[in-house]
């Protein structure tokens, strides 16, 4: 009988301010939307996941680690880009 297969994934996640004006209601304590970064440890495919307090989310993905990791760093910075913006510029989709 075939093992099952254990994958490692590695996560990164920051709370940040949500873009002024944007609603993604409902929002972390704050006014905040988490944006996460996860990592298959065996084929490093990455994906970005930006999410309010309800789990409505947007997420990218599967990316090359190093497209997933500059593009977290870009949406995790200070504010988080517009959820509109996110969808048609930065290449995300609901999830």
């Amino acid at each position: 009988m075939a093992q099952p297969r254990h994958t490692r994934f590695f996560r990164m996640e920051r709370f940040v301010r949500v873009h002024p004006g944007d609603n993604w209601a409902p929002n972390y304590r704050g006014d905040r939307v988490r944006v996460v970064l996860l990592v298959d440890g065996e084929t490093l495919a990455a994906h970005v996941r930006v999410s309010g307090a309800d789990d409505t989310a947007v997420e990218a993905g599967p990316l090359g680690f190093g497209e997933g990791a500059e593009l977290y760093a870009r949406v995790a910075r200070n504010t988080c880009p517009p959820w509109r913006s996110l969808l048609s510029r930065w290449g995300f989709r609901t999830a």
